[in-house]
């Protein structure tokens, strides 16, 4: 089952570091990551 996840933020700074921290969760098996993309 596929599932797509869609994160607004108010500024395009905090949308820019969303990927490392998606990143390190993903390291540490929290969630799992296939495809991210950073759209402003």
């Amino acid at each position: 089952m596929a599932t797509l996840t869609v994160l607004k933020f108010e500024n395009a700074l905090d949308a820019e570091n969303a990927p490392d921290v998606i990143e390190d969760l993903s390291k540490k098996n929290l969630i799992n990551l296939h495809d991210a993309a950073v759209v402003t």
